[in-house]
């Protein structure tokens, strides 16, 4: 065990070392997300449901949220709480959550509700995103979709109005949606050589992708206003 625990410290040390040394023009610490042990309730992971008991999640993110702050002073990150998209209740949402003291951001990885389900699955992952806004906006946490997308290949071919529809409705208060969700951002995952998520210009779904950016309620970095200085 101890071995083990060293082992942790030692790869804790690297991740405190990259924390920080981001930094901006005038030497101050950058705020990131960091979102350890995502994905939890599958069993992809060493720490997944069938790797990992309850108590043991727990332990362990609460292990390196405090070594973080207190042992190795990292004061510039938020930390996520992420599951997969198979919770649809707040009661087996927090099955595995570490406490309001380790986590800042109440999150939920999915795919799956997106992969061409059409408005069903939109539905779905619109029931999940409102449990999890209830959940922050009584724990005074940031909701957020911290990891979805829909891959296009050679193979598999885009979702007309993926993003400006399934997507957008998912997440927002539009037609035939529940009002009541509050989700801060969604981070979509990276694109490669073989298949992408997000669309370049000169694909099919460049244009979907251009509404979606448009509509009322998204914002992409360069229409952000500045976020460290109070309106005039």
């Amino acid at each position: 065990m101890e071995q083990t625990t060293n082992g942790t410290r030692k790869k804790l040390d690297k991740v405190a070392s990259v924390f920080l040394s981001l930094k901006g023009a005038n030497g101050e610490l950058i705020p990131v997300i960091f979102r350890p042990f995502h994905e939890f309730d599958g069993s992809w992971f060493w720490w997944g449901a069938n790797f990992c008991s309850a108590d043991d999640y727990k332990k362990v993110y609460q292990f390196t949220v405090d070594y973080l702050k207190n042992t190795k002073g990292v004061h510039n990150v938020l930390y996520a709480f992420s599951p997969d998209n198979s919770y649809t209740t707040a009661d087996n949402y927090l099955s595995r959550y570490p406490g309001d003291k380790y986590v800042d951001v109440l999150g939920m990885d999915n795919y799956g509700d997106f992969d061409n389900q059409g408005q069903t699955g939109a539905t779905k992952a619109n029931a999940k995103l409102i449990m999890i806004g209830s959940l922050a906006a009584s724990k005074v946490k940031i909701a957020a979709l911290t990891e979805t997308g829909y891959q296009v290949t050679a193979t598999k071919s885009p979702v007309t109005d993926w993003f400006s529809n399934y997507l957008y409705g998912a997440i927002s208060n539009t037609q035939g949606y529940d009002s009541t969700i509050s989700i801060s951002y969604v981070m979509f995952w990276n694109n490669v050589k073989d298949g992408y998520f997000v669309p370049n210009g000169s694909v099919s779904n460049a244009t979907d992708f251009k509404t979606f950016a448009t509509k009322p309620k998204s914002a992409l970095l360069n229409t952000l206003p500045k976020m460290y200085e109070l309106p005039k």
